[in-house]
């Protein structure tokens, strides 16, 4: 299971299972997969992800702290400052230092 879940393609058998309709079937010949509704919510909150966790990872030089990531990334950041917590954008500072 992975993605949204379609109502359309699930359903409660006569026995109170829960049938999963797949996408696509598998090679051999699997279109359906069956769940005790217990496995089956156990399963859906398994895709919930962490509270306050961001769900794309930077790494390497698009990591939010590394040096190169003022090079490679289209918003121009200067490298961090020893005095300052956050970057600056270049447009920023030019206009600071002509005051």
């Amino acid at each position: 299971m992975g993605g949204q879940i379609d109502y359309a393609t699930t359903s409660i058998t006569d026995h109170g299972k829960v049938r999963y309709e797949l996408k696509t079937s598998h090679h051999d010949g699997t279109s359906h997969v069956f769940f005790d509704p217990i496995d089956f919510i156990g399963k859906l909150v398994a895709l919930i992800p962490p509270p306050r966790i961001n769900l794309t990872r930077f790494l390497g030089m698009f990591a939010p702290n590394s040096n190169l990531r003022a090079q490679v990334t289209a918003s121009k950041r200067l490298l961090h400052s020893e005095t300052e917590n956050s970057p600056k954008l270049i447009n920023e500072e030019d206009s600071q230092s002509d005051n």
